[in-house]
């Protein structure tokens, strides 16, 4: 179970890099970077807290160093953030392979059989091995919910205030990694009200001067430039009110858990939902507590936080993302573990065909994620042409030579002159060769939706049919049934 979770998240782990970066890396190792080269740890961007951003400074640190010693550098001006994606994904993928293994420790107070299925649904869920493949905030966000989760059962089984005080400061991390995270700390808090009678109030105050004391030390310029920190906060918030129906959006993520029990390569997606239902059965089952060594106290704590997060996910309606939903992952799985454990236990009431009927279905359940995480991990794997046109532009393009790039079409190290647009039809094409411009990078990302469907725009179809008549065709990717990605031409300007 946790080598099938590490097999999947370790799986082609290096594809891609250094060109291939994924959307919000510049934002957690680009920040990391930043401060390598300027010495400044105020990361002066408070889309999200600290601790990754200096988790992956370390890791950049680390790998400078590495660098340095095998003569790849000598100056730190000469890293770019495609050096430090592979140390950074390799972390990133760890506390993915870690997340397995906590579930399956927490899920053993519900049954050794309900633990591995639970570990064995975590170990596949797609979205989850899809998320460890990249150094962003979801799967250490994810593992430290799990740790909270796991340290607060603990305390509450042990009844001790520094098991409870411990669980509170791994809320703060979460919260330090995301700000959200810090709803985990209903999961401590909820531990320190079954404290002995005499401890509780002192549980309740350590709890929260722990997380607020976790989130401070690695955090700390949410206080020391706050004006930044509010700022920042502010505006981030004004993309998650931007309203809509709180059933819209909760009927949305149930697609999301869905699709994380599908295989759209060989049954209806559909199929999915039968996976949700049998993780609502689980709660009950959990709830219940039969057959399971976890105290009420406990069942409550697993039950709270994901239901709480659901609901505040559904009720901000703005942006909405599958990943967002992964912090609930663990105790989902554990709650479906609940439930295919009962159905598997239970079979034997149904004669020989009945059990193996029943087996065979929990089976097919838990492999069409696998089946689905496989296919992601082997889609991974294969080149894209975003990084081969970035490998050509490195290799042919002269020092010195400048180029503009569309939509971020591709990702350049600084040794390339590069500037970076949003579409190459929003200026006058003599506008580049005035700047000395040599070459042009477009993709079809952006321009095909200028000659069809509702985007289409004859204006910006004319001008880009002017780009390329004025230009000469350098180089043109196209994917086909080896290389994924859209098409990235390169063009080159007329001297």
């Amino acid at each position: 179970m946790i080598a099938i979770g590490a097999a999947l998240r370790f799986g082609a782990i290096g594809a891609g890099a250094p060109y291939r970066v994924a959307n919000d890396e510049p934002f957690v190792v680009g920040m990391a970077l930043q401060v390598m080269k300027s010495g400044d740890f105020n990361p002066h961007f408070f889309d999200y807290g600290g601790l990754s951003i200096y988790l992956h400074t370390v890791v950049g640190v680390v790998t400078f160093l590495l660098g340095a010693v095998a003569g790849q550098w000598a100056r730190v001006d000469a890293v770019w953030i495609g050096d430090l994606l592979p140390g950074a994904r390799l972390v990133t993928a760890a506390m993915g392979a870690l997340t397995v293994f906590l579930v399956y420790r927490i899920g053993l107070r519900l049954g050794p059989r309900a633990a591995l299925m639970a570990g064995l649904a975590m170990a596949v869920l797609p979205q989850h091995v899809r998320e460890s493949h990249f150094a962003l905030t979801d799967t250490p966000l994810t593992l430290l919910i799990a740790a909270t989760l796991l340290m607060s059962l603990r305390a509450v089984e042990r009844a001790h205030v520094s098991g409870v005080v411990a669980a509170a400061c791994m809320a703060g991390l979460a919260a330090s990694v995301k700000y959200n995270g810090a709803v985990a700390l209903v999961m401590p808090l909820t531990a320190a009200l079954v404290l002995p009678r005499g401890s509780r109030l002192r549980g309740l105050g350590l709890s929260v001067l722990g997380a607020g004391g976790a989130f401070l030390l690695t955090s700390p310029y949410t206080v020391l430039d706050l004006p930044a920190f509010l700022n920042g906060f502010g505006k981030l918030s004004q993309f998650y009110v931007q309203g809509r129906d709180p059933l819209d959006a909760a009927a949305i993520y149930l697609k999301y858990m869905r699709n994380w029990f599908s295989w759209a390569a060989v049954a209806p997606t559909n199929v999915g939902y039968l996976a949700v239902l049998l993780g609502v059965v689980g709660i009950v089952l959990v709830v219940m507590r039969r057959g399971m060594s976890l105290t009420r106290a406990g069942a409550a704590i697993l039950v709270v936080f994901p239901c709480l997060w659901f609901a505040i996910l559904a009720e901000q309606g703005g942006l909405q993302y599958g990943r967002y939903l992964l912090p609930m992952a663990p105790m989902f799985c554990l709650f479906l573990g609940a439930a295919l454990a009962a159905i598997w236990n239970g079979a034997t009431r149904f004669g020989g065909a009945g059990v193996w009927s029943l087996r065979v279905a929990v089976i097919a359940l838990l492999a069409l994620p696998a089946g689905s995480a496989v296919g992601w991990v082997r889609d991974h794997a294969r080149p894209r042409t975003e990084e081969l046109a970035s490998a050509w532009i490195v290799r042919e393009v002269a020092a010195g030579q400048l180029v503009f790039v569309e939509a971020a079409a591709v990702a350049l190290p600084p040794a390339i002159k590069a500037y970076f647009v949003h579409r190459l039809v929003d200026r006058p094409f003599e506008t580049y060769k005035e700047q000395g411009g040599m070459y042009l990078v477009t993709t079809s990302a952006e321009t095909d939706p200028y000659f069809t469907g509702p985007a289409a725009n004859p204006a910006q179809a004319a001008a880009y049919r002017e780009l390329v008549a004025r230009t000469e065709p350098a180089v043109t990717f196209l994917p086909d049934a080896n290389t994924l990605g859209p098409r990235i031409s390169i063009l080159r300007v007329r001297p």
